[in-house]
């Protein structure tokens, strides 16, 4: 119980994550959206690799908290919330096609716009990334989720515990057999690939 208090005091170090969100006006919802779409439209987008499903997704989650509000229902910690809802939004995506594997060739590389690497090194990089999108859409939805979380969203264990309403040790191991499925992924699939 003292982890959860813990979890809910803003960190000034640690930024807006931790913020105590006011969702009922106009404008703490609007500073919540601000800082969270897109954080919401990238995870979206990798665990989906399809922009527009991405906006989709993440336009109906923020219209889901905003409904959930409107009915007057309190959100305790709204950013786990507002995950769990991509994550029921993104399951319901894969449900309603017969196959949540992506083909390689429609993954669009990622462009980093700081990046100042030689062709030779950025395209290694691009296929890596590409690769790497590729195994994680291979996975079951949860597992897809909880490394999107843990490593591109860069949530903490116990940020993820809450999404999942799991303990920490539950979560840890769920994502070292993630971590280990995508290797025997990437591993097997590494030499059809090239």
């Amino acid at each position: 119980m003292e982890e959860l208090a813990r979890l809910n005091e803003p960190h000034a170090q640690e930024g807006e994550e931790r913020k105590d969100w006011n969702l009922s006006t106009r404008e703490g919802f609007a500073a919540f959206y601000d800082y969270w779409a897109p954080r919401i439209y990238r995870h979206a987008l990798i665990r989906t690799s399809s922009p527009e499903v991405a906006q989709d997704i993440a336009s109906k989650a923020f219209l889901n908290v905003l409904e959930y509000v409107k009915a007057q229902k309190r959100i305790h910690r709204a950013p786990s919330f507002l995950y769990k809802v991509v994550n029921h939004l993104v399951i319901d995506h894969y449900r309603s096609r017969s196959s949540h594997t992506i083909p390689l060739s429609t993954l669009a590389p990622y462009d980093d716009p700081q990046s100042d690497d030689s062709p030779e090194r950025e395209a290694g990089t691009h296929y890596n990334a590409a690769l790497v999108r590729y195994a994680i859409g291979t996975l079951k939805p949860q597992e897809s989720a909880l490394l999107t979380m843990r490593y591109v969203d860069d949530l903490s264990i116990e940020e993820i515990a809450l999404v999942f309403g799991k303990s920490r040790g539950a979560i840890s191991v769920a994502i070292h057999r993630a971590l280990r499925e995508l290797h025997d992924v990437i591993e097997k699939d590494h030499g059809r690939l090239v």
